[in-house]
């Protein structure tokens, strides 16, 4: 039996690349560049843990990773295949030798961290949806509707969650998250990201959940989209299941020819959408949602 939160529900605007990524069953995933959130992965680096022996034990074991071949001689700190008696000699030369090479590490181990939050935040692709919460349905969202419904000019889709992630290729979602609302930034212990990046590299496990935990949070004024999103592993159009799509309910405030447009593109994918027409309730602030008449031919 299906629960409200399996389904999920995503806004759009009548325009023409939502309409050519509908009539081919697909999501667009946006790249950051894309997204309205100027805080978009924000975060608080820590480097409370970040003492000098914890410096001195990661750049031993990087150097490990190099001599295995696990890591390229092509790395951040530029270490080389030695011996480790001669590393370990060279390297502690030179700690003793400089007294800002501390701080240049730890420099250089946050701009590694920053290029890597980068790099996922430039390929990997994000969509948006919102859920149902606190029995407060995302299609009697008044702001919702203004601000990604063209001003209930547009239309909202119901999607079966599950339906969508069955129809994904295997391990392309590197992620999928309710947003946490928060008034401060999401904090990242960068000597934990760095040992958790070492550890990946051997294989042990996969990088830091914590580190992944910066692209699902934004600003408590961002509250009112009570979002999901998936994170796939390139950003662009995707293809779903036309099966996903549930329940379609079309903007009071659309154009007849509009929505008869919707109607045909997608009942010609999946003839088992129900489709409604919401309208502004008279008396108070509020929607009401009435099965769609089709008057075309």
């Amino acid at each position: 039996m299906m629960n409200e939160e399996d389904y999920i529900y995503k806004f759009y605007i009548v325009n023409e690349n939502n309409l050519a990524a509908l009539s081919c069953s697909s999501l667009w995933f946006s790249v950051s560049y894309d997204f309205n959130d100027p805080f978009e992965g924000a975060v608080l680096p820590v480097f409370e843990n970040f003492d000098s022996s914890a410096v001195i034990n990661i750049v031993k074991n990087m150097h490990e990773l190099v001599c295995n071949g696990t890591l390229s001689e092509n790395n951040i700190l530029g270490i080389k295949k030695s011996s480790k008696v001669e590393f370990e000699q060279e390297f502690v030369e030179k700690y003793l030798s400089d007294k800002n090479l501390m701080r240049n590490l730890k420099k250089i181990f946050f701009e590694n961290f920053i290029d890597i939050r980068e790099n996922l935040l430039n390929n990997s692709g994000m969509c948006s949806f919102s859920v149902t919460k606190y029995n407060n349905k995302p299609i009697d969202n008044i702001l919702m509707w203004s601000h990604y419904g063209a001003g209930f000019k547009g239309f909202c889709i119901k999607y079966n969650k599950n339906k969508i992630l069955k129809s994904l290729p295997e391990k392309s979602i590197l992620n999928q998250q309710l947003i946490e609302y928060s008034d401060t930034p999401i904090e990242i212990d960068v000597h934990k990201f760095t040992t958790d990046c070492l550890e990946a590299f051997k294989k042990v496990k996969n990088l830091s959940c914590n580190f992944m935990d910066m692209f699902f949070i934004k600003h408590k004024s961002w509250e009112y989209e009570s979002e999901l999103r998936l994170m796939h592993e390139h950003g662009g159009l995707v293809k779903i299941t036309p099966e996903s799509i549930e329940e379609i309910y079309l903007g009071g405030k659309m154009a007849n020819d509009k929505k008869e447009l919707v109607f045909k593109l997608l009942q010609q994918q999946n003839d088992n959408v129900s489709f409604f027409e919401s309208q502004m309730k008279k008396s108070e602030f509020g929607f009401e949602h009435y099965p769609f008449q089709y008057k075309g031919k």
